[in-house]
């Protein structure tokens, strides 16, 4: 009798896992959605609803890493954006110390560090945020290190170097690609 009861306890334990990843994947997805459509509110809520079901899914710290470095650039507050982008920066680094070894996930941060050093989505370098570049610039540094031999994700760093005008930065990453694989310098158009 007692197996029986710790088989069932067991066994609903087991679905309501399973039940509780499901939903998480649910709500990650309709919060990505939401992202697509600029309902960055409504998408944090989804964000916030699939880290209570799964909190140890690095996509889902990314996900909203996202959202709320999004909401950093279209907010008209300075106080505002300061505090949205100290969260997404303590996402990144959460999702990443979940799995320090998923290059998926180091890969995919790249282009939301772009993001967190920029004051407003003109385009434009003149106008950086200086605490969030340097950071963007340490993550970079450590993508280069842990990962020299991956010529997608220096790639994808000298891209956005070259877009926050990080010149002499650049120029090293650029070396480090010409020595991997020469031929990128003659079609890839980040690397020119």
């Amino acid at each position: 009798t007692i197996l029986i009861v710790m088989m069932l306890v067991i066994y609903f334990m087991l679905i309501k896992s399973f039940v509780s990843l499901y939903y998480a994947d649910m709500y990650y997805t309709q919060s990505r959605d939401l992202v697509g459509d600029v309902k960055f509110s409504d998408a944090l809520k989804f964000a916030n609803k699939a880290l209570e079901q799964n909190p140890l899914e690095p996509a889902y710290y990314r996900g909203r890493a996202k959202i709320l470095t999004l909401s950093a650039l279209y907010s008209l507050k300075e106080e505002d954006r300061l505090s949205l982008k100290k969260v997404a920066f303590e996402d990144l680094q959460r999702a990443f110390k979940l799995n320090t070894g998923n290059l998926a996930t180091v890969r995919n941060s790249i282009p939301l560090y772009y993001y967190l050093s920029l004051k407003t989505l003109d385009g434009s370098n003149s106008d950086l945020d200086q605490e969030y570049l340097q950071k963007t610039k340490g993550f970079f540094d450590f993508i280069k290190k842990e990962y020299p031999n991956d010529v997608g994700a220096l790639v994808d760093v000298a891209k956005y170097q070259k877009k926050l005008g990080l010149t002499k930065d650049f120029n090293i990453t650029l070396k480090i690609i010409a020595d991997l694989r020469p031929d990128l310098l003659d079609w890839n158009e980040d690397l020119r």
